[in-house]
């Protein structure tokens, strides 16, 4: 998730990146974003699982 935050960072609509370019970061950082989610909801229920 620090990864996709990073990468969203840095593609800004204003700065040098081509459409293609922004696009593909938009594309990278939400995909990073969601892996980062889905590995955040495995850990919670694997704890939960492990505590009961």
């Amino acid at each position: 998730m620090t990864i996709g935050s990073i990468v969203a960072g840095d593609a800004r609509a204003d700065s040098a990146l081509s459409g293609t370019n922004f696009f593909m970061s938009a594309v990278v950082s939400v995909t990073l974003f969601l892996i980062g989610g889905v590995l955040w909801i495995v850990v919670a229920a694997g704890m939960k699982h492990h505590h009961d």
